[in-house]
């Protein structure tokens, strides 16, 4: 009587059990697909990151340079900005390649359109950056001059 009782509960109970632990699954399928595109829009980022950084700096260093070197003024001439931003944008797409961009494109769900204004504003915010960072290297408040001389 006491087996024929376990036996008729496991028999109500298998299915439920069998409910939970596919219920778990998906959920932990679930969690496991976003953590993995969470991951992948993260290392998309960094990424883009990275080289937007890289060809700024260089951009800055060899071309920027060279401009205002030749210039009379010491500054660049107008719409020059423009054209450099446009190479370096060009560079930037260089270093990703076209499998990165189309990476990051479909990570972030983004038009062509859309991709290309993204790396125009992360080239202009890495110039921002870069004159910020050369800007306060190096300057000191004279009245720290005056204090180290006494």
């Amino acid at each position: 009587m006491t087996n024929h009782i376990a036996i008729s509960a496991f028999d109500l109970a298998a299915p439920l059990l069998v409910a939970a632990l596919t219920w778990t699954a998906t959920r932990l399928s679930k969690l496991i697909s976003t953590r993995i595109r969470n991951e992948r829009v993260r290392a998309a980022l960094l990424r883009l990151d990275d080289v937007v950084m890289t060809v700024v700096k260089e951009t800055l260093q060899v071309t920027v340079k060279a401009i205002r070197a030749a210039s009379a003024n010491g500054k660049l001439p107008p719409g020059t900005g423009d054209v450099i931003k446009r190479a370096a944008v060009a560079a930037v797409k260089a270093h990703l390649g076209p499998l990165a961009l189309a990476e990051l494109a479909s990570a972030l769900s983004l038009s062509p359109d859309a991709l290309e204004h993204l790396l125009s504003t992360k080239v202009e915010a890495a110039v921002y950056t870069a004159k910020q960072q050369s800007s306060s290297n190096g300057v000191h408040d004279p009245g720290d001059a005056a204090q180290a001389a006494k």
